[in-house]
């Protein structure tokens, strides 16, 4: 997990890890107000944002899922 969290400060496009911390920040935050809701543990990469700008990154996919996050179709 750490590895994948140096790899995103290595990027130069900083705009593309903001947005894709921005939207890391928005599942977590789901998590802390209801952490017993097992949905918010569940990423559908079907959403078409969450494809774009996290799943597409293999270091952000790689934080997520090394976080405990569920990938679901």
């Amino acid at each position: 997990m750490e590895a994948a969290l140096e790899a995103l400060r290595s990027f130069s496009d900083t705009d593309q890890v903001k947005n894709v911390l921005s939207l890391m920040q928005v599942y977590v935050n789901n998590i802390v107000k209801d952490p017993v809701n097992p949905k918010y543990r569940k990423i559908r990469i079907t959403n078409p944002k969450f494809n774009a700008v996290i799943w597409q990154l293999e270091e952000a996919r790689t934080f997520l899922l090394f976080s405990g996050f569920e990938q679901v179709h």
